[in-house]
């Protein structure tokens, strides 16, 4: 009787999951599979089905194919199962990654089965706390390990009260987190980009007390809040223990970018005076995304958020629609003005047909409001720049007049350029700094290390102290270019760097590019025996390190030449003597077999 039990349970499970058998996902000859919706089958099941073990009962008639690229419900509150079958025909044990690329998802569940048996069972969503998660990462990710010759059934269980999208990447673990840096750069360029528009505006209004520039850096800010919830940083870094504070502060930025851009509209284009129709439309608006913000507390989530998506759009289009109309009253900044709406207006229309499911999810549309909110506040800043030139040319007509507003626009004006001159130079202090930095390694190039030799060389001089330099090479460099290609190359000798970096810690001391494989450590007020030990500490740990890239790991040694000038005599010992010493006991590290230190203290 309890074999008759355990055939029944074990029929139950296989045979759903025998029709995804030939739709399997090769783990041996890829790296990455993007947007894998059409690779999987979707089952719609009710909020009581929320177990795998009513799942597996299902009929695989019941299951129906994807047929986009990433799963699209709209907004629907049900339980959505996935599944997928994920093989090993290869001779190599496979990790990779599922990455759930929509970070506003309720819950996620994810389940590995092998041959009947739930094998691995884990838990995401911005409902659930944060550590939960398997992987510290603004997206939802599950690992799996597939060993050679194995198949498993993959399940995923979504639910979630917004919108219902399922983007899903499927990525060995090294690919993921590699490509997954450039994406996390674009994102905090962006955030830094309209922070610093933010903050320039700010001080503006600090200067000019000009209220129309106080209700575009709420806009900004509240907007910024918005895409920072949405592609999950926030949940990440800044309130990982506050569960279902995602959905809340989404909705209160969703609330602020209305209320805050209408208010900026009414004060900039001066509606009330000039176009009073609209200018009751936008108030009303505003009303309403108040009253959504209340309506949160008492009514459901998805029901709110649906109503704000839309009025984001009709806000959108009444700003737009004010710019336009204000186009024929020559006005620059109101033309300005009216491209910047509707830059970002048809940015917010792709993203809330997204939201609706009528257009497929991919890269552009979900940072179409990115990109065209960026052009906007660019654009809008623009605007209330020539907002301002335009009540200079004002002030300078009315000269004879108006001349004490003359003078209080001239100090105004003066306090800005001060300002300016000040950004201008800071630009210019970075750009001399990015002039001495080695594009690959970010470690100083070899215009730094002459220019700050020869000063450090003087200083030594005058307070007759020790100077010291290390001369490090990577030994074998060719044969890892050679073996593995330039690109592996390129990747050894960043790491090699940051391994470096991470070695020398005093701010006086500096780190840079000395050739094609060498770098030069110089080290001020050290003594010859400082020096041996920073080097060996060097060699030691670039010894015991694994370099990884993406043939496999790498073992690579350095050699290092170390010379030391004590309280050197400029009659005596010259900068040349200090170099070639270390660049000498580089060379006897290279006869003497690589992979160790060698090092002299020279005085005079």
């Amino acid at each position: 009787m309890r074999m008759l039990r355990h055939l029944l349970l074990l029929f139950f499970i296989v045979v759903p999951f025998a029709a995804t058998a030939g739709d399997a996902i090769d783990v041996s000859n890829a790296t990455s599979y993007e947007s894998i919706g059409k690779k999987l089958q979707v089952y719609i099941g009710d909020k009581k089905e929320s177990h795998p073990k009513d799942i597996i009962k299902v009929e695989s008639n019941k299951w129906q194919p994807v047929n986009e690229d990433v799963p699209n419900f709209g907004f629907s509150e049900k339980n959505y199962w996935f599944k997928t079958t994920v093989k090993n025909p290869g001779e190599q044990k496979q990790e990779w990654l599922f990455i759930s690329k929509y970070p506003l998802l309720d819950e996620i569940d994810f389940y590995v089965i092998d041959e009947g048996k739930i094998v691995t069972q884990l838990k995401g969503g911005d409902s659930r706390h944060f550590s939960t998660r398997p992987i510290n990462h603004r997206f939802d990710t599950f690992p799996i390990k597939v060993a050679p010759g194995k198949e498993f059934i993959v399940l995923f269980r979504v639910y979630t009260g917004g919108s219902a999208q399922f983007p899903l990447d499927f990525k060995q673990q090294t690919s993921f987190f590699e490509g997954d840096q450039i994406e996390l750069a674009v994102q905090v360029l962006f955030m830094g980009i309209m922070m610093a528009i933010a903050g320039y505006n700010l001080v503006l209004f600090i200067f000019i007390r000009e209220a129309s520039y106080l209700y575009y850096v709420a806009y900004i800010t509240s907007y910024s809040l918005m895409q920072f919830t949405m592609r999950g940083l926030g949940y990440q870094w800044v309130w990982p223990y506050a569960v279902g504070w995602n959905e809340s502060i989404l909705l209160y930025s969703l609330v602020g970018t209305v209320m805050f851009a209408g208010l900026f509209s009414i004060k900039f284009l001066d509606l009330k005076e000039n176009q009073h129709f609209l200018y009751k439309v936008m108030t009303v608006q505003i009303a309403v995304s108040i009253g959504c913000l209340f309506a949160s507390f008492i009514i459901c989530y998805s029901i709110v958020i649906q109503f704000i998506v839309v009025l984001v759009m009709a806000a959108a289009i009444t700003m737009m629609v004010c710019g336009i109309s204000q186009w024929s009253s020559g006005k620059k900044a109101a033309r300005i003005y009216a491209i910047a709406w509707t830059t970002f207006w048809i940015g917010a229309v792709m993203v809330a047909l997204n939201r609706f499911g009528i257009i497929p999810r991919s890269f552009v549309f979900e940072n179409a409001t990115q990109i065209g909110a960026t052009v906007e506040a660019f654009l809008l800043s623009l605007a209330l720049a020539e907002r301002i030139n335009a009540e200079k040319r004002k002030v300078i007509d009315l000269h004879e007049t108006l001349l004490s507003h003359q003078k209080e626009a001239t100090e105004k004006l003066e306090r800005r350029v001060k300002e300016r001159t000040e950004e201008l130079q800071k630009t210019m202090e970075e750009l001399d700094r990015l002039r001495t930095v080695d594009a690959l390694t970010q470690t100083r190039n070899r215009a730094f290390f002459d220019d700050t030799i020869k000063e450090e060389w003087q200083r030594a001089i005058r307070s007759e102290t020790t100077l010291a330099l290390l001369i490090i090479d990577i030994d074998h460099f060719k044969r890892i270019n050679d073996t593995y290609g330039h690109l592996a190359g390129d990747g050894a000798l960043k790491q090699v760097a940051a391994l470096i970096a991470d070695c020398v810690k005093r701010p006086a001391d500096s780190i840079s590019r000395y050739g094609g494989e060498e770098f030069a450590v110089l080290l001020p007020h050290t003594t010859y025996d400082g020096a041996m030990l920073l080097a060996e500490r060097i060699r030691k740990g670039c010894e015991e390190n694994d370099f990884i890239i993406e043939e496999g790991r790498l073992k690579i040694t350095l050699s290092v030449g170390v010379a030391a000038a004590k309280s050197p005599n400029p009659g005596k010992l010259t900068l040349k003597d200090l170099i070639a010493a270390a660049d000498k006991e580089l060379y006897k590290c290279k006869s003497g077999g690589r992979n160790q230190i060698s090092g002299c203290l020279i005085e005079g």
